[in-house]
């Protein structure tokens, strides 16, 4: 298309005393044929976008530069906007929107409208400012982009309503409060490489998922502010896959509300709590794989409750487990290291299965919490017990640190309890009910009169050495 054949609005606004603002239809250039350029800027200053594709056509852009403010009155504002099965390809060039009272949309897919976009860089600023919309059954493959929005609930990248994408080799950077790196929303997927997130701000979070999909592959992110967001917040049946990659969050990790599955392959997640979850008979699956994880884990105290299966294969967790409200959690961990206390209230239910595993902390039950700890294939438990059923099996080992109760014991194969020395004091294992062939390692002082006690309550079945 000639630069004549471009109908150019901006000529069109109204000058009558007192109008400030423009109809939601009109913008500062109009393309309604398919159409290939390069080295073009269009600007649009209190129109509705910058440049619009319209009639279903295909614009293909080589180092276009668009930019749209407006800072008072109607919204919102578009750098770039299709809608109604246009097709946008965009290599090279700058969108940049911004809207002190209003949305600010760089660049806006619509009603069924592809977009492939290479090496843009991306600036929007203002209230709800977004980088790249992907909506309403659209899609977008993308590469090389450099995002950066700031301003209250600022998006760098939002797919939503059954839309799709794809991002590549992209950084993203957002700031302001309740900020956003990526939003999926409502039945989207989203496959993304080599991307970058960054978010400061007041409740910030790197990424939020309800009812979509997203798969991740070296993903390196940071999530900064007072109050934090969550790395991943994630809501409805969603799932998110995270294979390699560097995450840090001063807040939440992930937070769950739902029935969410989430996997971890080779990744390092650092957050002040891993996994704050709940939703009211939802259950949330978390595996980790070859991973190393940071960070509490605590389900939602305002929920009645939910389910959580969390399994280590080759990893490392640190934190503290905190469940309550009866809420229902297994942990299985093979191959891994648990690190951290476990407490158990609110007529919850943990089980902690451990293969060829390393578990350091205290294990606590109160207020009708029922916990259950299986020990298996040489795996071994340090700390104190208080009180919850435990079995140790296959050459597993429980070094017990403090006074300790369990309520059923089973040993076997190989399995054994060591009372560890404290030169301070001696230490009592109080069991309901024994059962097994076990050993008993325990310290004695003779002289003295004093030793470790081991008393049994209830039905002793088996034989045990000591």
């Amino acid at each position: 298309m000639k630069p004549n054949a471009i109908k150019q609005w901006a000529v069109l606004l109204l000058t009558v005393s007192g109008m400030t603002a423009l109809p939601p239809t009109t913008s500062a250039f109009r393309v309604a044929t398919d159409t290939t350029e390069s080295n073009k800027t269009y600007v649009s200053d209190g129109n509705w976008a910058a440049l619009q594709l319209v009639n279903n056509i295909t614009y293909t852009g080589s180092n276009i530069n668009a930019s749209s403010t407006y800072n008072s009155g109607w919204g919102p504002q578009f750098g770039v906007y299709t809608q109604a099965q246009n097709q946008l390809l965009l290599q090279g060039g700058t969108i940049t929107t911004s809207g002190s009272s209003s949305s600010a949309y760089a660049i806006f897919l619509d009603i069924s409208s592809g977009g492939t976009l290479a090496n843009l860089t991306v600036r929007t600023t203002g209230a709800s400012a977004c980088g790249v919309f992907v909506y309403r059954n659209s899609w977008i493959y993308a590469s090389q982009l450099d995002i950066s929005t700031s301003g209250s609930h600022a998006v760098g990248v939002k797919i939503d309503n059954s839309s799709r994408g794809v991002l590549q080799d992209a950084t993203i950077n957002t700031s302001g409060m309740q900020g956003y790196g990526i939003q999926i929303n409502g039945n989207c997927y989203l496959e993304a490489t080599n991307v970058t997130i960054n978010t400061t701000g007041s409740w910030g979070h790197l990424m939020q998922i309800l009812s979509s999909t997203a798969v991740f592959t070296n993903l390196n992110a940071s999530s900064r502010g007072e109050n934090g967001g969550a790395a991943f917040s994630i809501y409805g049946n969603s799932g998110l896959t995270v294979s390699g990659g560097i995450i840090t969050s001063e807040n939440n990790g992930i937070s769950a509300y739902g029935n969410s599955n989430i996997t971890l392959n080779d990744v390092s997640l650092n957050g002040g709590k891993l996994l704050w979850w709940g939703a009211a008979s939802a259950s949330t699956t978390l595996t980790a794989n070859h991973s190393e994880l940071i960070g509490n884990l605590k389900n939602d105290l305002s929920v009645v409750s939910g389910e959580l299966i969390f399994n280590l294969n080759d990893s490392a967790f640190t934190g503290d487990t905190n469940i309550n409200n009866n809420f229902q959690v297994t942990i299985n961990s093979s191959n891994s290291t648990i690190l951290g206390d476990v407490t158990g209230s609110g007529s919850s239910t943990l089980n902690i299965n451990a293969s060829n595993s390393v578990l350091i902390g205290d294990i606590i039950a109160a207020d009708d919490a029922v916990l259950t700890v299986n020990l298996d294939n040489a795996s071994e438990l340090t700390g104190k017990i208080d009180p919850v059923d435990l079995s140790v099996k296959n050459n597993s080992t429980w070094n017990m640190t403090a006074d300790s109760q369990v309520n059923n014991l089973l040993i076997n194969s190989g399995g054994k309890i060591i009372f560890q020395k404290d030169a301070s004091s001696f230490k009592t294992l109080a069991v309901t009910n024994i059962s097994g062939r076990g050993e008993f390692h325990m310290n004695t002082d003779i002289a003295a009169n004093q030793g470790d006690l081991l008393t049994v309550s209830g039905d002793s079945d088996g034989a045990h050495r000591v």
